[in-house]
């Protein structure tokens, strides 16, 4: 699916009014401003200030958004959510990454996926507030790779009973409802099962160990927490359970793409919002911190080299901007429930978003040299950024991802299926070609993670790049005076930074019968 101009690259009313209050209120408001202040000094998760902030969102109706007016949210297009999300983390990551995950990971599936009693519920004690959830799905030995979760959940009673530990579990010291994949069968996808658990009412009955809250450099405003388990009696099931299936046994036919459809959903919308948030967060401090303040008789901003700086930056949020706003477009357009027609636009998203979120904050930080590595208004969103590429699926499985997505409607469009595309640009063609010329060299099952080479990952990157680029000279072709042709330069000159380092490297994997055989072997 081809969005037109006006979809991509124009608010409509109520989105741009949406915006426009959003970034007033949260640069104006004393109340938060006065928490953001003290959360620049927190050295961990400060839980008094988490619900601090929590509170503040609540009375002003943010903890409503996103989510159905029938049980008293505020409905929006994801695109909006990304507008929240950005907003909010231009402030601080932390909170708004324990907002979006109550939201994206856990309202989200239920909206999606739950029962008429599931969302009433539950529904309506997120939409007012009254509690914060979380998504329980990594483990010690399961990140990445959903296949390999261990916890167990086995009927006792005509209850499903939950053992084992989960880690790295946004929000779960502080969380009264959890969406929790456990192992119901021995099939790695189709064994796994989606349960909603009372949180709450496990801890008291002692099912529920909160085991820690991780020591962290950034995200104060928001736990990560390690649980256990133990015979904890769930609330309900997220989807369907078959019991005596005579191929598969025990097994769940939705939870794989319940699974899949709220992660992929959180990388079209909540994480790249966060990536841009952070960025923009720091350039605006780093501006500020150096504003006035003149080396070799010059304002240090109007130095070439930090102009061009600053250039960059910006050019790349541009592009990661359209890279998430398409994204979160197709996601409705598409359908939210099944992700993949847009997974591929999603994890290019992420991954362009995600990267961003540690270069952008380190440039940021330059910028103002010293200043920058001193000053908390500066640093905290580095400390803050450099998670974004690491959780919700780690910059190596986004480019996984990309370039399998790409080959595989490469292959359907030669056999005359109609597949979404992914942009059209002199530069997409450009890696197109690098891409085939891969495949011939070296073919893979992109289905087995193990079997990729390395080259597919700069490639990956490179495709991202081209691609937002495209989107902001299409922007500037649509209408010139939304976009400088200066900016358009940048984005084309960051896009073929990123080709040329993919074409290096497959030059150099080709010519080097080391790394050759390496690779294959």
């Amino acid at each position: 699916m081809v969005l037109s101009p006006e979809e991509l690259f124009s608010l409509p009313d109520d989105e741009k009014m949406f915006q426009e209050i959003l970034r007033k209120q949260l640069a104006s408001e004393k109340r938060f401003q006065e928490i953001i202040a003290k959360s620049e000094k927190a050295r961990d998760f400060d839980r008094d200030l988490f619900w601090e902030a929590f509170q503040y969102f609540r009375e002003i109706g943010f903890t409503a958004y996103g989510l159905p007016d029938e049980y008293g949210g505020t409905a929006m297009s994801s695109r909006a959510s990304v507008i929240l999300t950005d907003e909010i983390c231009q402030h601080d990551g932390g909170i708004g990454l324990s907002l979006g995950a109550t939201v994206s990971l856990v309202a989200s599936p239920i909206t999606l996926f739950g029962t008429d009693e599931q969302k009433q519920k539950w529904l309506p004690k997120i939409i007012a507030g009254d509690i914060v959830a979380c998504y329980c799905q990594s483990e010690p030995d399961a990140g990445s790779d959903i296949a390999s979760i261990k916890m167990t959940a086995q009927k006792r009673n005509g209850k499903w009973v939950l053992n084992g530990t989960k880690h790295f579990i946004t929000n779960g010291s502080e969380a009264a409802l959890g969406i929790v994949v456990a192992r119901i069968g021995p099939h790695p996808h189709k064994g796994l099962a989606v349960f909603v658990v009372d949180l709450e009412e496990a801890k008291r009955m002692g099912q529920l160990t909160i085991l820690r809250n991780e020591h962290k450099p950034g995200l104060h405003l928001s736990p990560t927490t390690a649980m256990q388990f133990d015979d904890c009696v769930a609330d309900s099931v997220l989807g369907n359970i078959e019991e005596n299936d005579p191929k598969y046994g025990m097994y769940s036919p939705e939870a794989w793409g319940i699974i899949n459809a709220t992660l992929v959903g959180s990388r079209a919308s909540a994480i790249p919002a966060q990536g841009l948030g952070v960025v923009r967060g720091a350039l605006r401090e780093a501006k500020a911190a150096i504003s006035g303040r003149k080396q070799f008789g010059e304002d240090i901003i109007e130095f070439p080299v930090q102009r061009k700086r600053v250039l960059r930056i910006e050019a790349a949020l541009r592009m990661g901007e359209l890279l998430a706003w398409r994204a979160a477009l197709l996601r409705d357009k598409l359908g939210k429930q099944d992700s993949r027609p847009w997974q591929a636009e999603a994890s290019m998203a992420k991954l362009w978003c995600s990267e961003l979120a540690e270069w952008g904050t380190s440039e940021a930080m330059q910028l103002c040299a010293g200043i920058g590595y001193t000053n908390p208004k500066v640093y905290k969103f580095w400390l803050d950024g450099r998670i974004v590429k690491i959780y919700e699926g780690t910059s190596d499985v986004q480019m996984l991802i990309i370039a399998g997505e790409t080959m595989r409607r490469a292959f359907a469009a030669l056999s005359g299926r109609a597949e979404p595309t992914l942009g059209s640009s002199v530069l997409e063609d450009r890696v197109k070609q690098l891409l085939s010329v891969a495949m011939k060299e070296h073919p893979v099952d992109f289905k087995n993670a193990k079997t990729l080479p390395a080259v597919y990952f700069p490639i990956a990157e490179a495709i991202a790049a081209s691609v937002g680029a495209a989107l902001v000279m299409q922007e500037f072709q649509w209408d010139p005076q939304r976009v400088s042709a200066e900016l358009v330069s940048m984005c084309e000159l960051l896009a073929e930074e990123y080709i040329f380092k993919a074409t290096q490297f497959l030059e150099k994997m080709i010519q080097s019968p080391v790394l050759r055989n390496a690779i294959e072997g």
